[in-house]
């Protein structure tokens, strides 16, 4: 497979048409076409076996006799919205404001607040967007979230190196660059570059003047790009000039205009000036999608709050009510963050309307009423995992950070992040369903053991070589003299316990 930007399917009562950023296997997606109904709803079975045929950041028009169906992909956020009244879907939110459309003023202001909309809401009403893992009924214009099929088997150390393989398999074609933090889930992305014969290009983002935390992050980085010896290069942003174009970006991109948001956009329009890569790889989202935004296993108060989610709030969710032990933990987690304890959820319907307004993922009572997202597929309803996973996917994941490295229209470089796939998603739904691993998230993967050939070993003379003193020595990633042991052992952002 190799990555292509459009691909056209015909079959004998309709076509459908491919466009992003994404590698496919034609004849198995001819296959499924060939399986699909003249009119009616798409089953979830249908709808995921397209989704298995495709990887990469895409968005689908399948054209049947009776209709037009549209399926987004599961996260990247190819960034389409919907017009709410005509039906359209739309390529350009900046093509909105020509026509008359009224702001919405509740979104404004959670723009200026957060930095960021509401779930599937923009700023101006009756344009929505068009979610990730969503299918679109153009004729109905309706929206239904469908995730992907939770496999009934485990996902085993063999399965991942598999699934990788093949993914970047389609990227050596390409020029890569990868976006290097110097953190876990880059050093990741960078070993399985070179593990594939693909030599990337690392950039690191330094907004200046430099606080503690952003020289942190570039000793990070420079050490461990000099340790995988790959040149770095270094994107200065001043913070002024970053804070000064947050106004320039209310009409090109009002849903997501907050200083972050808008210094990574920045990030990545510098990288596309300099035209030395096509796709750039981020190591986005890989936390949030394993452990459905409960990251740092470790971590006290994320510790309790994954306990939440897997032992006490799914009793709301079944039983409309909790008893005085888990309203007493409950009261622990929400004043360890400060929360107002007449913030904690205490039925089901203040449960799954308070994700909406969450504080760091913790769900807070709202008095506006229950929350406006897309419908979930029907056997999605009535089930916690699948439905917390609907969830995050057009609360969360569709309205905040991802949206960043989607689609800018004037961009030549495609941006892709390979930890945002349905096969990450499924080990996500695994993780959250398993009831074995409370304090540790990413037991998965360490269970999964991945055994990574061909892994970089970094001589002790390597500093020597360069005339270094001791003294100036970069001191080790983790707790390890070279590169095999964080990738080995620190798969994916996690340190995992010797």
């Amino acid at each position: 497979m190799f990555l292509q930007s459009d691909l056209s399917v015909d079959f004998d009562f309709g076509s459908l048409n491919v466009s992003g950023c994404f590698s496919s296997d034609v004849e198995a997606l001819k296959r499924v076409c060939a399986s699909s109904s003249q009119s009616g709803a798409l089953s979830p079975v249908f709808v995921n076996a397209i989704r298995d045929c495709i990887v990469g950041k895409y968005v689908i028009e399948l054209k049947r006799k009776a209709d037009t169906v549209w399926i987004n992909d599961l996260v990247s956020s190819y960034r389409h919205y919907i017009n709410d009244h005509s039906g359209e879907v739309i390529l350009d939110f900046t093509s909105c404001y020509k026509v008359s459309h009224s702001v919405n003023q509740s979104q404004l202001k959670r723009v200026y607040k957060k930095g960021y909309t509401q779930g599937h809401r923009t700023i101006l009403e009756g344009i929505s967007k068009f979610h990730p893992a969503a299918v679109y009924y153009q004729n109905s214009k309706e929206q239904v979230v469908v995730p992907p099929v939770e496999l009934l088997s485990k996902i085993t150390a063999e399965d991942i190196n598999k699934y990788y393989m093949s993914y970047f398999e389609s990227l050596k074609t390409m020029r890569v660059g990868v976006a290097f933090s110097g953190g876990l889930d880059s050093l990741y992305l960078v070993h399985m570059c070179l593990k594939n014969g693909i030599q990337p290009v690392l950039y690191h983002l330094n907004l200046t003047p430099n606080d503690k935390d952003a020289s942190e992050d570039l000793l990070k980085a420079s050490k461990s790009a000099a340790l995988l010896k790959l040149p770095l290069n270094i994107i200065e942003l001043n913070r002024q000039n970053v804070f000064e174009k947050v106004s320039l970006y209310i009409k090109e991109h009002i849903n997501d205009i907050s200083f972050s948001f808008v210094a990574l956009r920045e990030f990545i329009k510098e990288i596309d000036r300099e035209n030395h890569i096509d796709v750039l790889l981020t190591g986005q989202n890989s936390d949030s999608f394993i452990n459905f935004g409960v990251t740092r296993a470790n971590h006290p108060i994320e510790a309790l709050l994954l306990f939440f989610y897997k032992k006490i709030f799914p009793k709301l969710f079944y039983h409309d009510r909790i008893g005085p032990v888990s309203r007493f933990l409950l009261r622990i987690g929400y004043s360890l963050r400060r929360i107002p304890v007449t913030e904690i959820p205490r039925s089901k319907v203040e449960f799954v309307a308070g994700l909406e307004s969450d504080f760091h993922y913790f769900p807070c009572v709202q008095t506006k009423g229950p929350c406006d997202l897309p419908k979930y597929s029907s056997e999605s309803a009535d089930n916690y995992f699948r439905w917390m996973l609907c969830n995050k996917l057009t609360n969360h994941i569709g309205g905040n950070h991802s949206v960043v490295w989607s689609d800018d229209r004037t961009l030549r470089l495609n941006v892709l992040m390979p930890f945002s796939e349905g096969f990450f998603l499924q080990m996500g739904m695994q993780q959250m369903a398993s009831m074995s691993a409370i304090l540790e998230p990413k037991k998965i993967l360490k269970q999964a053991n991945m055994e990574l050939s061909n892994t970089i070993q970094i001589a002790n003379e390597l500093f020597v070589d360069r005339n270094l003193s001791p003294n100036t020595r970069p001191k080790s990633v983790g707790h390890f003299t070279d590169l095999s042991d964080p990738i080995d052992k620190f798969i994916l952002g996690l340190k995992l316990n010797d």
